[in-house]
């Protein structure tokens, strides 16, 4: 038998076209699997991707619960989670020593580019109350810095000082919040009068502390030694305000009087003046309190003030009967005879009290030709003596002196 070179040719190439379509079929396999890889690779990057957004969302919204503001939020997220968490930390402690977390980061130097570019004059050396850096803005992170001066006193063992003053203020925020009746106020075993006794033993003891410290310096420099600071005393005196109200039929007092029912204004406002009057003695009775005397004598001049604005508000409306609001509301407490247009002070010296028999606190009269709201208190007035003689007139009514005479202005005011 001859040999057949065709047909081994032909074989030959059969075997190379199988040889090269199974090559072809390997490479595709490999692409496919290359393929699937990049899949899942990209996937589980998507995934990851997901779970880190869904893990920065509750980053953010923990620090915004902790009350950090937008900005300062962009910036701390901007430095990573591992950032994010320390700050978290930073402002549970930052609430425990009664600071606010914001106090913590710094707007940097940087922050004239950001003013310039906002619209806020570079010159300017703080932003404007309210404003917030936009999140979005870029290198964020040039506009913030750690404020060493802050972190560096958030996890300094309290003094004993701080510590009856937090203990105090937990006191002075529950008796404030509380929803308390005169029952409270009127029952010496009530949970009230047990939280304002535990609150004046914390005073004393802020007090006899601050006494003990005079002359002394702390090593960060600190020389106050007042018992209240002034935010306390404004709590303070909110509590005598919350105590007093029910004595005026009244469910409370915010400061000033406000989303009273027409016709009370006056009552309101001396019900305001009562608190302010035994806010200043409790505060001579502990021994005194620069800010809480700071802020009992800028609460009494708004009292006054606006008993002076109720008696000419209620005069005015009183006097004319044909005005409805004359028979109903603010004009009601308007309280001059038919026919009589003035008392004298001699009139008032033989009436009990110093009164009409119609009259109460927050009552409007015209007292020698000046309109006066009568507020119970005796408030002592300028000299009305003539030569040498210097007398003093006490009376139990506020002038709403609108011409400003000396003679009517108040020169002390007492129970």
């Amino acid at each position: 038998m001859g040999f057949n070179l065709m047909a081994a040719l032909g074989g030959a190439g059969r075997a190379m076209s199988e040889s090269i379509e199974e090559g072809r079929l390997q490479m595709d396999k490999i692409e496919l699997m290359d393929a699937e890889a990049a899949t899942r690779e990209r996937l589980a990057k998507a995934e990851e991707d997901r779970q880190t957004r869904k893990e920065n969302k509750k980053l953010a919204e923990r620090l915004k619960g902790m009350n950090y503001d937008d900005g300062r939020i962009a910036f701390i997220m901007a430095q990573g989670s591992g950032f994010a968490e320390s700050m978290l930390e930073h402002a549970a402690q930052a609430y425990a020593n009664g600071k606010d977390p914001n106090t913590i980061l710094k707007h940097t130097d940087s922050i004239d580019e950001f003013k310039t570019v906002s619209g806020v004059k570079p010159n300017e050396s703080s932003l404007p109350e309210g404003f917030a850096i936009d999140p979005d803005i870029p290198d964020i992170s040039k506009y913030f810095d750690m404020d060493t001066s802050v972190t560096s006193t958030l996890y300094a063992e309290p003094t004993e000082k701080s510590t009856l003053e937090e203990m105090r203020r937990d006191i002075q925020i529950t008796l404030i919040e509380g929803n308390w009746t005169k029952e409270d106020f009127d029952d010496p075993n009530s949970e009230w009068n047990q939280l304002t006794k535990k609150s004046l033993s914390y005073t004393k003891s802020i007090k006899d502390l601050a006494e003990a410290k005079k002359g002394e310096v702390d090593d960060d420099g600190d020389k106050d030694t007042d018992t209240f600071s002034r935010s306390d005393a404004r709590n303070e005196l909110k509590i005598f305000m919350d105590r007093t109200a029910p004595d005026y039929k009244l469910e409370s007092l915010e400061g000033v009087i406000q989303n009273v029912e027409a016709g009370v204004q006056g009552r309101a406002g001396v019900a305001r003046l009562d608190a302010n009057i035994a806010f200043k003695k409790s505060i001579t009775e502990i021994g005194g309190s620069k800010n809480a005397s700071s802020i009992q004598v800028a609460d009494f001049e708004a009292a006054i003030g606006n008993l002076k604005k109720v008696a000419v508000q209620t005069a005015s409306l009183g006097a004319q009967e044909s005005v409805p609001e004359a028979r109903q509301g603010i004009g009601s407490r308007y309280k001059m005879p038919q026919g009589k247009a003035t008392y004298t002070f001699n009139e008032l010296a033989q009436m009990q009290g110093g009164k009409p028999d119609n009259v109460e606190p927050g009552d409007v009269i015209v007292l020698n030709n000046k309109i006066a709201i009568y507020t119970g208190f005796s408030h002592t007035y300028g000299g009305y003596g003539t030569g040498d003689v210097d007398d003093k007139l006490i009376i139990p009514y506020v002038f709403a002196n609108i011409d400003n005479e000396l003679q009517y202005t108040i020169t002390d005011t007492t129970r």
